[in-house]
């Protein structure tokens, strides 16, 4: 999917006119900055708000009505409301995202609220700053893993389902859980799909009692955090099995429980939980066939949230 944002830099060149480009670069272009009738720039914009889900394409056009004053047309990004003169908190691009004549694609590669600012570099040296247009890139939802049993990673679900079954002893009440990060990894390459993949299993402790249930805890350890202007690896959702209920007599609830739910609420990461059909009222009832029907649940946000 693309999305477009289309920055205009209409330029107005006299002598008159010098004065004003600099009042203006120096007060990041406020309505009010201006005191003279006539504005040298005039930026127009399509879009003002806009969320893109990670590894979507950004689209940019840029326009201006004097080339033949323009030495070089670049972006930049920069955490959204923070000023942009300040470099260690300015993010540029690649100029090889330009595709063409001042138009402009790169992928949507980091979570978080955006400025994208135009910016032109004209044959007497000056810099010229487009408007402000503010982007929300938001992480993947989830919750399309539950009904496409071709999703991702589904494969490394049953296997961790058939790990749990395997280290899970009716005889002696023993019982496992298993589970791990879901990663996605978004490219520099335009077009190239993301890719998600499983992170290590993790083994949680065996309980041989029926009175404590068996957990598992998975921690995030393989992401590469980068700016909005590179690829990167990041965790977006969390998933681990529920044990087998052969081995006691009592029945208990499928799906989410209630520690899992406070999990997925301070890991601010949706959740997935391998887990019986229940065999009624929601509940799975005791010693029920290991090898009975299991779904996965999904619980806590639908996709990962960002500060």
């Amino acid at each position: 999917m693309r999305s477009k944002i289309y920055f205009f830099i209409y330029m107005l060149f006299c002598n008159a006119c010098t004065n004003q480009i600099n009042v203006l670069e120096k007060n990041e272009h406020s309505e009010n900055s201006n005191p003279f009738p006539i504005e040298p720039i005039l930026i127009l914009s399509s879009l003002n708000y806009q969320d893109v889900t990670m590894g979507e394409t950004i689209s940019l056009d840029i326009e201006t009505n004097n080339d033949d004053e323009i030495e070089s047309i670049h972006v930049l990004i920069v955490e959204s409301g923070k000023p942009y003169d300040n470099e260690t908190d300015v993010y540029y691009p690649s100029d090889d995202y330009f595709t063409g004549y001042n138009s402009y694609i790169m992928p949507a590669f980091k979570a978080g609220e955006w400025d994208y600012v135009a910016y032109a570099i004209t044959k007497s040296n000056k810099k010229i700053y487009s408007n402000r247009v503010s982007i929300r890139v938001i992480y993947p939802d989830i919750t399309f893993i539950q009904e496409d049993r071709e999703s991702p990673f589904m494969s490394e679900m049953d296997a961790a389902w058939d790990e749990m079954l395997a280290s899970s002893n009716a005889k002696d009440h023993c019982r496992r859980e298993m589970g791990f990060i879901i990663y996605m990894t978004v490219s520099d390459i335009i077009g190239e799909d993301v890719t998600f993949y499983a992170g290590d299993l993790v083994y949680g402790r065996t309980n041989c009692s029926c009175s404590l249930p068996p957990n598992v805890t998975v921690t995030i350890d393989d992401e590469i955090i980068m700016g909005p202007d590179l690829p990167g690896r990041y965790a977006i959702a969390w998933f681990h099995t529920h044990p087998v209920n052969d081995c006691c007599g009592g029945g208990r609830n499928v799906g989410a429980s209630n520690e899992d739910e406070m999990e997925a609420a301070k890991k601010e990461l949706p959740g997935l939980v391998y887990d019986y059909v229940p065999t009624f009222g929601g509940i799975v009832g005791g010693y029920t066939d290991r090898n009975a029907e299991h779904v996965i649940y999904v619980f806590g946000p639908k996709r990962r949230t960002f500060k």
